[in-house]
């Protein structure tokens, strides 16, 4: 532990104190959680169209929701729905036997969308954010488990515009923010098109302006 220097006030009237030394502690270890690989990986797909082009690769391939259980899988013409358990027993399964499911062959829906770059999960895992160019295409995921394939709406930027990243805020229902390929950054709401807040965001600002937003648009 640090060794405090005695009390001092600053001009406000709080106490000061200074550290003029830090010890490390000793690690504690737990048994609470463990951490181990299931199986062997498992195909998206099975057939010879199941590799996306090195120009083309989605930035955020995977969606996971814990409240559903389920896995958003993208792939090169679209983007799949699969239980986490039917995943995890095909993983088993093609480590015992060198051969099992794919991701589609187990998949609850599969939608022929085109080229996914995001999947994204809002904060309460109801929506489905699907970035594809300039279009975000929102599905409810109880949709998606009654295999409805068409979303719920969309929004688009400027033709000329590409999607370079999109989050959901954490406080706010069916808000979110989009920054596009040129550093601009828009903020949504529902079905309305995108507002335009700012521009020249590089990467050095991205990550502290969505962490911003995210939590604190009301």
């Amino acid at each position: 532990m640090a060794n405090p220097t005695p009390l001092e006030l600053t001009t406000d009237g709080a106490a000061l104190i200074e550290l003029d030394e830090e010890i490390d502690g000793d690690e504690v270890g737990s048994r609470n959680y463990r951490f181990c690989k299931v199986g062997e990986p498992v195909p998206i797909k099975s057939d010879d169209n199941s590799e996306f082009e090195p120009q083309c690769l989605p930035s955020q391939p995977l969606a996971v929701s814990e409240r559903f259980r389920l896995l958003f899988i993208a792939h090169p013409q679209g983007f799949c729905v699969a239980r986490t358990k039917d995943v995890m027993a095909s993983a088993e399964e093609i480590k015992e036997k060198q051969t099992g499911p794919s991701v589609q062959e187990l998949s609850l829906v599969d939608v022929s969308i085109g080229k996914v770059s995001i999947l994204a999960l809002s904060a309460d895992d109801s929506l489905l954010a699907v970035t594809i160019d300039n279009h975000v295409h929102f599905f409810a995921v109880s949709a998606l488990l009654h295999k409805d394939q068409k979303p719920s709406y969309s929004v688009s930027l400027d033709d000329s515009i590409c999607i370079k990243d999109m989050r959901w805020a954490r406080k706010v229902a069916k808000a979110y923010i989009i920054l596009s390929d040129d550093g601009k950054l828009y903020y949504g709401s529902g079905q309305g098109p995108p507002s335009y807040l700012m521009e020249g965001v590089d990467s050095a600002r991205r990550m502290f302006l969505f962490h911003q937003y995210t939590t604190f648009f009301q």
